[in-house]
């Protein structure tokens, strides 16, 4: 079984979280801008999902829920 798009955007928020903390949204934001600004379209669909996946996990602000 292969995880679908949402459940690699549920992993990489979780570990984003992780790794960045309360930065989360910041850095998967900026990633998201990257990928905007160098045309990759399926990049901006990941980073899109992961952006909205950290968000909704931190209650829509930049600080994370506790696990």
């Amino acid at each position: 079984m292969f995880p679908t798009l949402d459940d690699s955007a549920y992993i990489y928020a979780r570990a984003c979280e992780a790794w960045y903390g309360a930065e989360a949204v910041e850095v998967a934001s900026g990633k998201l801008a990257q990928v905007k600004a160098s045309g990759d379209t399926s990049g901006i669909v990941i980073w899109e999902r992961i952006c909205r996946e950290i968000e909704t996990r931190s209650g829509g602000s930049s600080t994370p829920k506790p696990h």
